[in-house]
């Protein structure tokens, strides 16, 4: 798996779920470097999210390539609403009462004009359902991967559901790798 490179938004410790954020120069960078990394492994399909983040960091990680690239609005991560585009701080100080309800209820709580966290993430992608290993890049906080052993997932993450029972959450900083077996949702490294 790995995790979109750096925006500007990140840097600034912005929440940003459906605002369209282009890749730093670090950014850029990162996804070069991920680049090189995967050149050796395979895969059947590459799905992306539309967003420009995902959508460069998997056209460059795949630009020697010549696979398609598809992209999937389902893969786009929560809509934060009226926290979008700001900054934990500048949240506290503008909605308090909207920030206490989300922290203490965050996976059901919906952010006024935007998503509760468990209405964002409804996405199952699984190997028997496309066949093969799928190389999937998005700006989502979560992926659901149903029934799938043998699925190589490159995604931007924070939460990852290994099929409908289990759940992992992992943290990952932008153009990071974590590679993880499918059947079992241990970190390999």
């Amino acid at each position: 798996m790995i995790r979109h490179g750096e925006t500007a938004l990140n840097v600034k410790g912005c929440y940003y779920g459906r605002t369209d954020a282009v890749l730093s120069e670090k950014g850029i960078s990162q996804a070069r470097y991920l680049k090189e990394i995967l050149k050796e492994v395979s895969f059947d399909y590459i799905v992306a999210s539309p967003l420009v983040r995902a959508y460069n960091t998997a056209q460059i990680v795949m630009e020697e390539r010549e696979q398609e690239i598809f992209g999937d609005r389902r893969l786009m991560e929560q809509d934060f609403g009226i926290f979008e585009g700001m900054t934990y701080k500048e949240i506290q100080n503008t909605y308090p009462k909207e920030l206490d309800a989300w922290n203490e209820e965050f996976s059901t709580y919906r952010i006024p004009k935007g998503e509760s966290f468990a209405e964002a993430w409804t996405l199952n992608i699984s190997n028997t359902q496309i066949g093969g290993d799928i190389l999937a890049v998005s700006k989502i906080d979560k992926l659901n991967i149903a029934d799938s052993e043998d699925i190589k997932p490159v995604t931007h993450y924070n939460a990852t559901y290994i099929n409908k029972e289990d759940f992992i959450n992992i943290l990952g900083e932008n153009g990071e790798i974590v590679i993880l077996n499918m059947a079992t949702g241990e970190e390999l490294g």
